[in-house]
C-alpha cells in the first residue's frame, strides 16, 4: 500500500498529539486510546506498547531543556511511523486514528496551549500540495523542477 499524504499528515499529527499528551494529566487514558486505535489488541502487546510510551515519556521528562525540542520531534516521529505501519497493516484503521486524533486534541491540547507551531516539510516527486489542519501545516511538494 502506498502511503498517501493524508495518512502521513494524520500520522504526524497523532505523533505530535501523543507527545503533548505525555505532559498532560490523563496520560493513562491517552496510552489506552492510542493502543486501541492502532489495533494493538493483544494484552501483552498493549503492555509492551504502554511500556515503550512510558519510556519515551520518561526520556522527555528528564531531558535537558536545550535537547527537549529535538527529542520531542524524535519521539513524535517514531510514533508517527508506528501509526503509518498500523494503517498499512489495516487501512480501515485510518478512521479510528482520525477519531483518536480528534479526542486527543480535545482532551489534551487545551491543557498545553503554549505548544509551538510545528511545521513538517517533505519534498519529493513533482507535485505540490499543502495540507493544513489546525495550527499545524504539512507541505508535500517537489524540490525538483
Amino acid at each position: 500500500m502506498d502511503v498517501t499524504p493524508e495518512v502521513s499528515a494524520l500520522a504526524v499529527q497523532v505523533g505530535g498529539a501523543l507527545v503533548t499528551a505525555m505532559f498532560a494529566s490523563g496520560w493513562g487514558k491517552a496510552k489506552a486510546m492510542f493502543a486501541r486505535a492502532t489495533g494493538v489488541e493483544n494484552v501483552n502487546d498493549q503492555n509492551r506498547i504502554s511500556d515503550r510510551l512510558d519510556q519515551d515519556r520518561q526520556r522527555l521528562a528528564s531531558a535537558e531543556a536545550v535537547n527537549l525540542p529535538s527529542l520531542k520531534t524524535f519521539v513524535a516521529d517514531k510514533w508517527s511511523e508506528f501509526v503509518v505501519e498500523s494503517v498499512i497493516r489495516n487501512p480501515e484503521r485510518a478512521d479510528e486514528i482520525r477519531d483518536l486524533l480528534s479526542e486527543m486534541l480535545q482532551e489534551f491540547q487545551t491543557e498545553s496551549s503554549s505548544e509551538p507551531v510545528v511545521q513538517v516539510a517533505r519534498a519529493d516527486g513533482f507535485g505540490n500540495s499543502i495540507n493544513q489542519v489546525g495550527k499545524n501545516q504539512y507541505n508535500f511538494g517537489s524540490g525538483r523542477g
